[in-house]
C-alpha cells in the first residue's frame, strides 16, 4: 500500500522481483525466531490440542485481516492466503514434525531435506521458463496458487503473477522456520543435557553463541551455494532467501545472547536490563504489535478527514506542528511510541495476547 513515507527508501520497499531488501527480511526473521520459540514450547510439553487451536485461531485472524485490508467480506473475492495463514500452517507443521523429531540433529536433517526438495522443485520449474529465469508470467506461484484457491482468492487477484504468501512461498517459509527450530533445540540441548549436572549444563551454555554462529555460517554457505543456481527473492521465498534470512536470524540470536549474558558490573547490568525492557515488552506481544500496527496504519491511510486528506497526513502535519521533525518521520516516531506504550502497559499488567 502507499505510505506516508513516500518516496520511501528502496530498502523499505519490497524488491519488485529479483533481489532482497531490508523490508523483505522482516517476516522471514519473524519466522526463524518463531521457530526458536516453537522449539522451546514443544520441549516444554506444548500439547497437540493447543497447537491445533492456535493454528485455527491464526487462520481465522488472517482471513479477518485480509477482509479488513480489502474493505469487503465478499466470499467471492476473499483472499485465503496471507502472512497469518502462513504462520498458522507453520505452527501446525512444526507440531506434526515434533511427533518424530525432537533434537537439533533431527531438525537440521529436516532443514536440509526441505531445502533440497524446494530447491529441486524451483530449479525444475525455472528450467522451463524463457531464458531459464523466473518471470511474473512464468513461475510456480502463478499456476499452483490460483489452481488451489481460485485466482480471485490470491494476492491482488493473481494480477501480479505471484502470491508472496501462497503455497509456493510456504515451502520457503518451512525451510526458514526449520532452521529456527533446529537452533532452538541446539540451545536447549547445550544448556540442559540429560544426565549432566546443573554446573555442566551451564558450562556448555557459555558456548551456545559460538555454536549458533557456527550453525549460521553453515547455513550461509548453503544459501550462497543455492544462489548460484537460482535468485534470492521474497516474492517466491526461494531457497537462497529462506536459508539466508534464517542464517541472519540465528546470528542475531547469538549476538543477543552474548549481549544479554555478558558479565558486567552491577550498574551496567541494571542499565542493560532497563534498555532490554522495551524489547521484552514488544516481544511478549509480538503478534499484537506486528499486526495491530499494520491495521492502525491501514486505517490512517484509508480514512480521510472532511477535506479528503488521509488521516495519516493529518497526524503527520500535527506532529510537524509540534516541531517533532518532518511529518513523515514524525509519524513513524509517534507510531513507534504508541506501540511501545501499549506493549509496556500490557507487560506491566502481565497481559499477553495468546492464541
Amino acid at each position: 500500500m502507499d505510505s506516508v513515507l513516500a518516496p520511501r527508501p528502496e530498502q523499505l520497499l519490497h524488491a519488485a522481483w529479483f533481489g532482497v531488501t531490508a523490508q523483505d527480511l522482516v517476516f522471514p526473521l519473524f519466522v526463524v525466531l518463531s521457530g526458536v520459540g516453537l522449539a522451546f514450547g514443544h520441549r516444554g510439553g506444548l500439547g497437540w490440542a493447543t497447537t491445533v487451536r492456535r493454528s485455527a485461531v491464526l487462520l481465522a485472524c488472517g482471513l479477518v485481516f485480509n477482509a479488513v485490508v480489502a474493505g469487503t467480506l465478499d466470499p467471492a473475492t476473499l483472499r485465503w492466503t496471507g502472512e497469518l495463514q502462513v504462520y498458522a500452517v507453520l505452527v501446525l507443521t512444526v507440531g506434526l514434525l515434533h511427533k518424530v523429531a525432537r533434537g537439533p540433529r533431527a531438525w537440521a536433517a529436516i532443514t536440509g531435506l526441505a531445502a533440497l526438495l524446494q530447491g529441486a522443485f524451483l530449479l525444475l520449474w525455472q528450467s522451463g521458463c524463457p531464458d531459464g529465469a523466473f518471470t511474473p508470467g512464468c513461475n510456480p506461484s502463478r499456476v499452483v496458487d490460483p489452481a488451489l484457491f481460485g485466482r480471485a482468492h490470491v494476492y491482488i487477484g493473481g494480477a501480479l503473477g505471484h502470491d508472496p504468501e501462497g503455497v509456493v512461498a510456504l515451502l520457503g517459509a518451512l525451510v526458514t522456520v526449520s532452521v529456527g527450530v533446529a537452533a532452538g533445540h541446539l540451545v536447549l540441548t547445550l544448556t540442559s543435557s540429560p544426565g549432566e549436572s546443573h554446573g555442566e549444563g551451564r558450562r556448555h551454555g557459555r558456548h551456545v553463541p559460538a555454536y549458533l554462529l557456527g550453525g549460521a555460517a553453515t547455513v550461509t554457505v548453503a544459501a550462497v551455494a543455492a544462489s548460484q543456481v537460482m535468485p534470492a527473492m521474497k516474492r517466491l521465498w526461494t531457497t537462497p532467501l529462506g536459508l539466508g534470512a534464517a542464517a541472519f536470524g540465528v546470528a542475531l540470536l547469538a549476538v543477543g545472547l552474548v549481549v544479554l549474558h555478558l558479565r558486567v558490573p552491577s550498574r551496567l547490568d541494571q542499565l542493560r536490563e532497563a534498555l532490554a525492557w522495551p524489547f521484552v515488552a514488544m516481544g511478549r506481544n509480538a503478534l499484537l504489535v506486528y499486526f495491530g500496527s499494520q491495521l492502525l496504519m491501514l486505517v490512517l491511510l484509508t480514512r480521510r478527514d472532511e477535506h479528503q486528506h488521509p488521516l495519516a497526513n493529518v497526524v503527520g502535519d500535527w506532529v510537524e506542528g509540534f516541531a517533532l521533525g518532518h511529518n513523515r518521520t514524525g509519524l513513524v516516531a509517534v507510531m513507534l511510541g504508541v506501540w511501545l506504550l501499549v506493549a509496556a502497559v500490557l507487560r506491566s499488567r502481565r497481559i499477553y495476547l495468546r492464541v
